[in-house]
């Protein structure tokens, strides 16, 4: 159903040259329409973020000198989006410059068949062409390879791709 949802949004659109998004489908404006679905899963990220500030703050004496946890808003907004990547859809390196915590939820994902390979993967860290040859080794980029259902919290200045889900 929430695939559903999602798919009959008025507001889908294959490719948009103004984004990180090639070869997907996106839906800019989730809430469009009836989308009680959606709605709930939104409902239960709101309180999945209220609990990781709260932990964060919790540990404040523990990293209160670092700029993320110095700049922990007092109040939020989701803007929800989705990115439908089928085999060839991928994103490329980018960060959320106008938030403070971002994340993405699975709804979908592929089975994996080769347990070495990136595809379909989401990784943090430094784009090669930024910082050069060895960068992503230096500064140790980290892959997460979703399952349906999963919500992935990161800070929004953390750059970040995703990998086709083919290795063609």
């Amino acid at each position: 159903m929430l695939t559903d949802e999602i798919l009959k949004n008025p507001s889908i659109r294959f490719e948009n040259q103004r984004t990180a998004s090639n070869h997907s489908w996106r839906v800019e404006e989730l809430l469009v329409g009836e989308a009680p679905v959606l709605t709930e899963l939104f409902q239960k990220i709101a309180i999945e973020v209220k609990s990781y500030c709260i932990r964060l703050e919790q540990r404040l004496g523990e990293f209160n000198a670092h700029p993320f946890v110095k700049n922990l808003p007092s109040r939020a907004q989701i803007r929800p989006w989705s990115v439908i990547t089928r085999e060839a859809g991928y994103e490329n390196w980018h960060i959320h410059d106008s938030g403070w915590l971002s994340g993405v939820y699975y709804v979908k994902v592929p089975t994996r068949k080769d347990r070495k390979s990136t595809a379909g993967a989401i990784e943090f860290g430094w784009p090669e062409q930024w910082l050069g040859e060895g960068a992503s080794e230096k500064f140790g980029n980290h892959i997460v390879h979703p399952e349906a259902g999963m919500l992935l919290l990161f800070p929004s200045h953390i750059h970040h791709r995703t990998y086709p889900h083919w290795n063609g």
